[in-house]
């Protein structure tokens, strides 16, 4: 009997965390801010996430991450590596086989959805035991070429291949302006990452630095931020806080370092006192002591606090 109860107690934890893996965190529509090729980008990410490096070498500092579907701008050629701009201005190393040259017909390739699920993969044809084709993170776009195949959608990826995706993992693309960016929807995002780890560079499901994090929740909430903490803590509007946390409110961002001028992390405010951020991996804080997660160096290295959110966020 002991064995039967352990071995229901194991299914069911199993059946949860499927059904984790396949719910959805995006809802749609959606329009992510920067979605858009470069005039003068001449190739396309074709693999899921594409290290960007500081140097043309695989030892070398990973600076960020590009996703597919991501039009690059190659600003110069280097023994099997590639010198990019990304959209959002950050430049580093990659290597060649990671895109596709923007041909003709790679820029008629326009995405229709996103993916909405934090990782999954697109199979070679419409059914779950299939091959896979290349593994997806959340937030790619992607081309539905022809939906509803036994509840499975048909894909045309940048480089032209072909593949199939459950149609419950993606979500409409919205038309500029049809989506208000939203406190309520950054925190919905920032929460559903919870437990992903920190990476170094890292600006995708498979591991977030802390500006990574922030930026991928706003992005995908309409709301273009810079890569990295510093440069982020100049957009928006300054909250005053030194009196306490009751002006703060949810989607605010929280910047830390050493002093003003040298920010070197960055965190999504809940509302008062309490934060999410990427530190380790994601999850949640506070700045009052009284909390059971209070993280005192963080309330000793803040520095200021921002409003980025059109119409000044949401109230607590």
């Amino acid at each position: 009997m002991l064995g039967l109860a352990l071995l229901v107690g194991a299914s069911a934890a199993a059946s949860a965390s499927a059904q984790a893996q396949t719910r959805p965190l995006l809802r749609g529509p959606v329009h992510p801010a920067g979605l858009h090729s470069p005039a003068d980008a001449d190739a396309i990410v074709r693999v899921s996430v594409a290290p960007l490096r500081g140097e043309p070498r695989h030892g070398a500092e990973q600076v960020d991450q590009v996703l597919l579907g991501t039009a690059l701008r190659v600003l110069e050629r280097k023994g099997g590596w590639e010198r990019v701009r990304t959209p959002y201005g950050y430049e580093g190393w990659l290597t060649a086989g990671s895109t596709s040259t923007l041909d003709q017909g790679a820029r008629r390739w326009t995405p229709t959805h996103l993916f909405a699920l934090r990782t999954g993969e697109a199979l070679e044809r419409p059914a779950d035991d299939a091959a896979p084709v290349i593994d997806l993170v959340l937030g790619v776009p992607l081309r539905v070429e022809r939906a509803a195949e036994r509840d499975f959608a048909e894909l045309r990826l940048p480089d032209g291949r072909t593949a199939w995706v459950p149609a419950s993992s993606l979500v409409p693309l919205a038309r500029e302006g049809e989506v208000a960016p939203s406190a309520e929807g950054v925190l919905a995002l920032a929460r559903a990452l919870r437990g992903l780890p920190y990476l170094w560079g890292g600006n995708s499901a498979k591991g977030f630095d802390c500006s990574g994090y922030t930026q991928t929740v706003f992005r995908l909430n309409g709301v273009a931020l810079p890569r990295d903490a510093s440069p982020q803590s100049a957009c928006g509007e300054d909250i005053a806080w030194q009196g306490g946390f009751e002006a703060v409110r949810p989607g605010d961002l929280l910047f830390f370092g050493p002093k003003r001028e040298r920010i070197t992390h960055v965190a999504i405010s809940l509302g008062g006192a309490r934060f999410i951020h990427c530190a380790t991996e994601v999850h949640e804080a506070s700045l009052d002591p009284r909390d059971p997660d209070h993280e005192p160096e963080r309330r000793r290295s803040l520095q200021a606090i921002r409003r980025v959110l059109p119409g000044g966020g949401a109230r607590r």
